[in-house]
């Protein structure tokens, strides 16, 4: 079983052995020692077998936890499942959710759950109880999942890349973030993390606990961090960007379950892995753990984003200091300083990709803008506005967004010469952190061309890459790229003929098209974003309907 599932389990031991021992009075536990102390060890588990089911229902009630009290007793019996043979004691905890009679540990406890035990919230009777560690085993087809274009996207996405037998995303051949055959071509954790933020965005409770428990296999507990491949001893391949992708899933995962798991890994990794990074070094995050040379805007864009996410939780979701939210702005707001003093262009205000340090001191910007740079640096400071309220920060998205929609720009395919039906030029796993960055920004300012744009983004994706024998998606975003066969659509389309121009990301190591999990899961988050504006237009346009209403009303009645 994962670490980090462990702790949470001992955490809940613990919590009980506390419960079952504070209630009983002191005669009680007299008479228990005496017992203990004349009888062998067989009479002892019988004995304590008959004194267990002679505990009257008063007593039951004050062991169980305060967040089940309006439920019976006899309801609690009913809903617990009778234990397989063979069934560790860990997977039996997972499916009782609280089982409050247990008092035995696995192995010494550790310090480490002290840090969580401090953030652990008081009962709140409006939230929903702290649930057992992504527990639903079930992966029949779910057809809830369906009622929205990109809830059917994200579900036949689940139902395409996962492997039950083998408990792992993966794909049907090698091809870009799979491995190779001898491990049946499953996925990094790039893929798997947004996945995981898809299944938040657009699929029910079920769906994410089972995106995030194939999540876990790649948990590193000693560097508070996942592993770019699952988790073997030794394993140090981590990546500081990917981590960030990590943290952002988690909280949109904790926003829509309210599972405090999700939230308490979120912080974990922020707080003693990406974090700690920030405050030693000389500014900006590194892009993989073994090179501090080179810091990425990939990484630093995220990680500010996910720290104010974090702070921006309602305090009934996290119990925290001021000094620690505050300690959350103050590491916000110098990334996303350093950002825009090392790796934005001063001319067109796009933002670069990486800083290196050279052996020297010297530095060198690696100027290639990729789209979601970009957006993470909108979205980043669209959040600092709204913790600050200083105005400067979001001017500082406008003139981003501004600079990310003009298609005369560098994140744009130029290769039509009509402004108005150029697409930008990156793939969906980019341009989805775009589109973040752009529905953010669109409460405050630009909101019609900002929402126009995000829906243009969705429209494309559902006419040239989605594929119609499968209803699965390609992962860039010029169809052109893919196959003569689009390149003809794209000609018919627009008049632009362009072949001989190959992405060999839409295809596996033999050459052959094929789809990947990271094109289906991000063009599900863009289609989700494309719905959450349209269905914003519809309400808007009902209001004013409504308000012209009043107004022709009231002017009838003053005539």
């Amino acid at each position: 079983m994962r670490q980090f599932v462990k702790k949470s389990i001992r955490k809940v031991k613990q919590k009980i052995k506390r419960r079952d021992q504070d209630p009983t009075p002191p005669q009680e536990q007299s008479t228990s020692s005496e017992q203990t102390g004349e009888m062998a060890t067989e009479q002892q588990q019988s004995t304590i077998s008959e004194q267990t089911d002679e505990v009257t229902t008063e007593q039951q009630q004050s062991r169980i936890p305060e967040q089940t009290d309006e439920v019976t007793t006899e309801q609690q019996q009913s809903l617990i499942p009778e234990e397989p043979p063979g069934m560790t004691l860990e997977e039996h905890l997972r499916a009782l959710h609280v089982h409050q009679n247990v008092e035995h540990v696995d192995e010494p406890y550790d310090e480490d759950l002290v840090r969580f035990q401090a953030q652990l919230p008081r009962p709140d009777p409006f939230k929903p109880p702290i649930s057992s560690f992504f527990r639903n085993e079930s992966y029949i087809f779910e057809a809830k999942n369906c009622e929205t274009e990109s809830g059917t996207l994200a579900e036949e996405t689940f139902q395409y890349f996962y492997c039950r037998e083998k408990h792992q995303f993966q794909g049907k051949v090698e091809h870009e973030s799979t491995l190779g055959k001898e491990n049946d071509f499953a996925y990094v954790l790039w893929p798997v993390s947004i996945m995981l933020h898809a299944a938040a965005d657009c699929l029910s409770h079920s769906r994410i606990n089972q995106v995030e428990k194939v999540q876990q296999e790649y948990w590193n507990k000693d560097y508070h961090a996942f592993c770019a491949w699952k988790m073997f001893l030794g394993n140090k391949d981590i990546y500081y960007d990917d981590n960030a992708h990590v943290v952002q899933a988690l909280v949109s995962s904790y926003e829509v379950t309210g599972q405090l798991e999700f939230l308490l890994q979120a912080k974990d990794v922020l707080e003693c892995f990406i974090m700690p990074f920030a405050e030693k070094e000389s500014g900006g995050i590194a892009w993989h753990l073994s090179d501090k040379t080179v810091r990425a805007a990939c990484s630093v864009g995220p990680a500010a984003v996910s720290a104010l996410r974090i702070r921006a939780l309602p305090s009934t979701h996290v119990i925290e200091t001021r000094d620690k939210a505050e300690s959350y702005l103050r590491f916000a707001t110098i990334l996303l300083t350093w950002l825009q003093e090392n790796l934005q262009d001063p001319k067109d205000k796009l933002i670069w990709d990486q800083l290196k340090i050279k052996e020297d001191g010297s530095t060198e910007i690696e100027r290639t803008k990729w789209s979601y740079n970009s957006g993470f640096a909108i979205h980043g400071f669209t959040l600092l506005y709204e913790a600050t309220n200083d105005l400067r920060y979001l001017s500082t998205a406008i003139e981003i967004a501004e600079a990310a929609m003009d298609p005369e720009g560098a994140l744009f395919d130029h290769c039509n010469p009509n402004l108005s039906q150029r697409m930008l030029s990156d793939g969906s796993f980019f341009l989805h952190h775009l589109v973040d960055g752009y529905l953010a920004l669109s409460k405050h300012a630009h909101t019609k061309k900002l929402r126009n744009e995000i829906v243009r983004i969705a429209k494309w994706g559902k006419e040239f890459m989605r594929d119609r024998e499968d209803s699965l998606y390609y992962r860039g975003s010029r169809p052109y790229t893919i196959s003569p066969k689009h390149a003809r659509q794209f000609y018919k389309k627009f008049g632009v003929g362009k072949t001989g121009e190959q992405n060999m990301q839409e295809r596996d190591k033999d050459g052959n098209l094929c789809k990947t999990m990271i094109g289906c899961a991000s063009w599900a988050r863009i289609i989700h974003a494309a719905e959450i504006v349209e269905a914003s237009i519809a309400k808007d346009s009902e209001d004013e309907r409504a308000n012209e209403g009043v107004r022709e009303t009231t002017d009838a009645m003053q005539i």
